[in-house]
C-alpha cells in the first residue's frame, strides 16, 4: 500500500496517518485548489511580462544601437539587462516554489497532478518568454484550474481540446 501513495502522490510525511481509505483521500484532494505553501512573493504573469518586455525592448531597441561596433561592451550590457530583468532568476523562483509545493502541501495528490500535466502541455520557447513566463501559466492556468473538466472550457479563457480534434 506504501507504492500507492508514492505512486499518486509524494508519499505520507513522517506524521501523516496512513488514510483508511487511499483513495478517498486522494480524490479529495482534487475538490478544492489551496493556496501555496510558499510564503514568498509569487509575481503574477501580468508583472512577469513586464520584466519580460524590458529585456526585449532594453536588447533591441536600446543595447543594440548603443553597442553597435563594441561586441564585448554588449555582452557585458547584455548580461546586466539579464540581471536587472531576472531572466535566469525565474526559473529558478518556479523551481523554490514547486519544491516547498511537493514537501510542504496539504494535498501531495494535487502537486504532483500538478507537476503532470505542468509537464504535458507544451509551451514555446521565443526570445527568453518562456522563462519568464511558464511559472506563471502553470500556476495561473493549470493548477487554478485542476478542479474543473476539459469541457467547461474554464482555462482562463484558453481552449482546451475536448476530443482529438483540436480547435480552430
Amino acid at each position: 500500500m506504501k507504492n500507492f501513495y508514492r505512486k499518486v502522490a509524494f508519499g505520507l510525511g513522517p506524521e501523516d496517518k496512513t488514510p483508511s481509505d487511499p483513495l478517498k483521500w486522494a480524490t479529495n484532494q482534487l475538490n478544492d485548489i489551496p493556496k501555496f505553501s510558499w510564503k514568498g512573493k509569487i509575481l503574477p504573469e501580468k508583472e512577469l511580462r513586464k520584466y519580460y518586455r524590458d529585456y526585449v525592448y532594453g536588447d533591441r531597441k536600446v543595447l543594440r544601437k548603443k553597442f553597435k561596433n563594441d561586441k564585448d561592451g554588449y555582452k557585458r550590457e547584455k548580461n546586466k539587462l539579464r540581471h536587472a530583468t531576472g531572466q535566469k532568476f525565474w526559473w529558478n523562483l518556479e523551481l523554490c516554489i514547486r519544491h516547498t509545493e511537493a514537501i510542504k502541501s496539504e494535498t501531495p495528490v494535487l502537486a504532483k497532478l500538478w507537476y503532470f500535466w505542468g509537464n504535458h502541455f507544451a509551451i514555446s520557447e521565443k526570445d527568453f518568454l518562456a522563462q519568464y513566463t511558464t511559472g506563471a501559466y502553470q500556476r495561473e492556468i493549470i493548477r487554478a484550474n485542476m478542479n474543473q473538466n476539459f469541457e467547461k472550457n474554464g482555462a482562463g479563457g484558453y481552449s482546451w481540446v475536448v476530443n482529438d480534434t483540436p480547435p480552430r
